[in-house]
């Protein structure tokens, strides 16, 4: 049996859908579409991904300059996983502010914002967005469910997954006219769960702000705020409360006491302790300038540390734009700007689950230069210490930098941190994520292409950006051999690549040993034909340099065309001494392999019997069936596979 052309045309051509991914050294464009894209937040989508959301000036409300708000999704290795330009998310019909985005559990997010009806009353609404870039949440026309309706305004304040693709959220409340803090779920469908418009955490007559939110660890959430009801305009204290997943408050009606020290406390941060606890961390005015102070809250709403908290910072000079992070061994670290210097530093400090600081009274000073132009944020490492990002003018220009605070809290790559973007442009408002391999993705505003553009970086743990950097893959089916090809935009000496190769669209990824990859330049090939036609295959491409070992492509599943009885060309033809002649069976059976002269005379039997599905190979060795060699020639090799036959000629060179 014949091979045919159409069968022919169908191998070259059947291609698996072409693939990209990249994260360039100037950074991966996330959307640089011809307005302006500004103010970048950014959440992990809890793949090793990030999903990105800023705020889009294309077909601005009214022509009024209300921006919409977009979001993309973008995997570890640099690929968007939504449409080119992201996807829309909130509703446009009237004016939106104070957006913000939270992971939803299931590598999507939940974007909630405020929208103003009429002046004085705003109101909270959210709007789910799937995996794959679809808004999950619509109510009487229009995109989002509304969280809060009530009289007067409602301030957004924070939000958390339930871990059922739902949502608690928290919010300023002025229904009664003054600020109280109130509640709502959320569920995966997007209705209400405690009521059309929340159940108040603390409500009685004084005022409360600065809500914040953390989840409980058993489905609930604990919120802290800034609390007035001492009655004085200059001694707010610090209170919380836990809530469960069903609206139960557990801890004293309208919170527990966290900190009333004389002077104001204010600006609670919370993190969970992993026991249904949490820790807070707040400024303090106790001392006659802002300082910051820790506690830790049971699950009753107990204080497990000295009544009065924790010192974070008492040093002279202001301390805020706090920030805090787990620190990956049951315990916490705050980052802060530190007014105690002529300019304003950058400190850090550890503190333990007991309560214990681990690194210098008042704080660790990072290695960050006083030219910064903006405070840094930054995401735990996972080992103890922290990835941080910052703006840095040290060059004249707004650029985006980063570094990684060890668990001692010494920088662990180069002094002075390094640039994010290695392009020449102003960057604006770098964001962070963990990637959940103990490295981070940033996310920017980007001013190289004339309006503001989103660009992001995927930084490694060892090395900041990752060394390897991919610019494009693709693979495909052709003359019966699967086909994975990537370029680099630049390479570590020493570099190795693994091939590994999982059967099915579910199998298992498996490395394929001595897999041979050629190289021209920074492009490299590996071919597979050890292939089975009818089949399915994923390939995932890792890079090795030194002992880091990373993933740097997967592949989409390659389906094979289904073959009929094939055999192929020997290899090496003409030939000296020996041959390898390679044929398709499609199904079990028994079926024999001959070779026969130009006079039609039968010369050898290489393989009979009983044989399995799939590709097989026998050699020829020049002899015939007693051992004895044979001229050189042309003979002429026969496949017999029930009532199928197929033949080829070979050609044998003494």
């Amino acid at each position: 049996m014949k091979i045919t052309t159409a069968f022919l045309l169908c191998a070259l051509f059947l291609c698996s859908k072409p693939v990209a991914a990249q994260w360039p050294a100037s950074g991966l464009p996330i959307c640089t579409d011809t307005k302006s894209q500004t103010a970048p937040q950014i959440i992990t989508d809890g793949s090793g991904g990030a999903i990105i959301m800023w705020h889009d000036a294309r077909d601005a409300w009214q022509g009024l300059g209300h921006e919409k708000m977009f979001a993309q999704r973008v995997d570890a290795q640099g690929m968007l996983l939504w449409d080119p330009d992201g996807v829309p998310v909130g509703d446009t019909s009237r004016v939106i502010f104070n957006a913000a985005m939270f992971p939803d559990g299931a590598a999507g997010a939940i974007v909630l914002w405020t929208w103003a009806s009429t002046y004085k009353q705003e109101d909270i609404f959210a709007q789910r967005i799937s995996s794959n870039g679809t808004a999950l949440w619509t109510w009487n026309g229009i995109q989002g469910v509304p969280v809060c309706t009530a009289a007067n305004s409602q301030l957004l304040k924070g939000c958390i997954s339930d871990g059922n693709q739902g949502a608690i959220i928290t919010w300023e409340d002025s229904r009664t006219n003054t600020q109280q803090t109130y509640a709502q779920h959320i569920d995966a469908s997007g209705s209400r769960l405690w009521g059309t418009n929340g159940i108040p955490i603390s409500a009685a007559s004084w005022h409360e702000r600065t809500q914040t939110i953390t989840p409980d660890g058993a489905g609930g959430a604990i919120i802290a705020w800034q609390d007035l009801r001492s009655g004085s305009a200059v001694n707010w204290d610090v209170y919380a409360q836990r809530v469960t997943s069903s609206g139960t408050l557990l801890w004293p009606e309208n919170g527990t006491l966290v900190c009333a020290e004389p002077g104001n406390q204010g600006f609670p941060m919370l993190m969970p302790d992993g026991e249904h606890g949490a820790f807070v961390v707040w400024r303090d005015y106790r001392n006659g300038n802002y300082d910051l102070f820790a506690q830790r809250i049971d699950a009753n709403g107990n204080r497990l540390w000295t009544p009065s908290g924790v010192s974070v910072c008492s040093a002279s000079g202001e301390q805020g734009y706090e920030h805090l992070f787990p620190d990956g061994s049951g315990g916490i670290i705050v980052l802060w700007w530190d007014g105690r210097g002529a300019t304003g530093d950058y400190f850090a400090q550890r503190i333990t689950a007991e309560g214990n600081p681990l690194w210098e009274t008042d704080g660790r000073l990072l290695d960050i230069p006083s030219s910064i132009l903006s405070d840094p944020t930054g995401t735990s490492d996972g080992a103890g210490g922290m990835i941080i990002t910052w703006l840095d003018g040290r060059h004249g220009t707004r650029e985006v930098y980063a570094d990684r605070i060890g668990s001692d809290g010494s920088p662990l790559w180069t002094p002075g941190g390094i640039p994010v973007c290695l392009s020449s442009s102003t960057q604006l408002g770098p964001v962070i994520t963990s990637d959940l391999a103990g490295g981070a993705i940033v996310a920017w505003a980007d001013g190289r292409g004339g309006p503001s553009d989103i660009y992001a970086q995927h930084l490694n743990s060892a090395e900041g950006i990752i060394a390897t950097l991919l610019q494009s893959f693709s693979a495909s089916y052709s003359g019966f051999a699967v086909r994975v090809t990537w370029t680099l935009s630049e390479m570590d000496p020493g570099a190795e690549f693994i091939i590994l190769r999982a059967e099915g669209p579910a199998g298992e990824f498996i490395e394929i040993p001595g897999a041979a990859v050629a190289r021209n330049g920074l492009s490299f090939v590996f071919e597979d034909d050890s292939v089975q036609p009818g089949s399915a295959y994923r390939y995932r491409v890792e890079v090795l340099v030194g002992s880091e070992r990373s993933t740097l492509i997967e592949t989409e599943p390659i389906v094979t065309p289904a073959a009929p009885l094939t055999l192929y060309q020997n290899q090496p033809n003409p030939f000296n001494p020996s041959t390898s002649i390679r044929f398709y069976l499609p199904e079990r059976g028994r079926a024999s392999i001959e070779v026969y002269g130009a006079t039609g005379k039968r010369i050898a039997t290489l393989a009979e019997g009983v044989m399995e599905k799939g590709i097989h190979s026998v050699g020829w060795n020049g002899r015939d069936a007693k051992g004895h060699p044979v001229a050189s020639g042309v003979y002429f090799y026969l496949l017999r596979s029930g009532k199928e036959t197929a033949t080829k000629k070979m050609v044998l060179m003494r």
